[in-house]
């Protein structure tokens, strides 16, 4: 099973963009911290959504801004100019809630599901 789940803060504002198919995706960051015996430690993920979840993202997420993020570990493998071989492991993010703060009370947000992930969830 290969499944993330985790919240943070938005490092930045989400970037969106449109690959070569037409697709729409967005790509961010989210920093997650926590406080533990040697102090305070902060991890950073970086994260991908597509379709509407990336339209959602890219008009409601903000730097700063709190999120709910679950998706599956996707590990991107490339080598440099030099020859060089690098790794990085990403969540493709599936779902992602979005923390609204409003005068009254914050309220989560999240948007429909995408049915371009329904063949990718094994029930």
């Amino acid at each position: 099973m290969n499944v993330a789940i985790i919240s943070g803060n938005l490092v930045a504002d989400p970037e969106k963009q449109t690959g070569k198919t037409g697709t729409v995706y967005a790509q961010f960051t989210v920093a997650e911290s926590r406080k533990g015996p040697s102090g305070e430690k902060t991890n950073f993920f970086s994260c991908t959504c597509f379709g509407k979840t990336a339209e959602f993202l890219s008009e409601h997420g903000r730097k700063g801004g709190r999120v709910w993020v679950e998706g599956e570990l996707s590990q991107d493998t490339w080598q440099d100019q030099e020859g060089k071989k690098h790794s990085q492991v990403k969540i493709l993010a599936m779902r992602v809630e979005v923390e609204r703060r409003e005068k009254t009370a914050p309220a989560r947000k999240q948007p429909e599901p995408d049915p371009m992930f329904d063949d990718l969830i094994p029930f």
